[in-house]
């Protein structure tokens, strides 16, 4: 979601507070549905998998069952097993699903960001593959490049017929 932003500080902060948030947030909104009759059945089935999908509630609801493992009332009597998927298996295994696809919806907005063809596809909306083309520096805006560029690059191309060593 940085990629919407032009400053990195206002991204990290934004997605600081809303896992903060979130996360706090569905765990007590987890909580409160699954003591209530009316919404304990629909809570155990639907609601909790897609809370999960939230990496901070994950991360909340793992930590809070290993805090409340040895509570008797919690597990109706039961002491589970550290590892069984009610205690920290669906925390751990949303957790690293969403590790691996967040990573590789990062590669492909890294790939689609770094492809001129993908990017002057979505900013030109012609799909031509020549990079030369979409780096063209547009004639009403002018050239902003400095004067001391402007005369080497002057320099080189006068010199490109005499023999020397330049490399185009």
């Amino acid at each position: 979601i940085q990629f919407i932003f032009n400053n990195h500080t206002t991204a990290q902060n934004l997605l600081l507070i809303f896992y903060i948030m979130s996360g706090s947030f569905l765990m007590i909104l987890s909580f409160i549905l699954s003591i209530l009759p009316s919404t304990r059945e629909v809570h155990d089935d639907v609601l909790i998998y897609i809370f999960y999908l939230f990496p901070c509630f994950s991360l909340v609801k793992g930590m809070t069952n290993l805090v409340l493992l040895k509570q008797p009332l919690l597990w109706q009597g039961d002491y589970p097993d550290v590892w069984e998927m009610r205690v920290i298996g669906y925390a751990l295994t949303y957790m690293a699903a969403e590790a691996v696809l967040f990573f590789l919806v990062t590669l492909g907005i890294e790939y689609f960001i770094a492809t001129p063809a993908l990017y002057g596809f979505v900013e030109n909306g012609t799909c031509s593959g020549n990079k030369k083309a979409l780096m063209q520096v547009d004639p009403e805006l002018g050239d902003d490049r400095d004067s001391d560029v402007l005369a080497e690059e002057k320099r080189l191309k006068a010199s490109a017929g005499d023999g020397s060593d330049l490399v185009q």
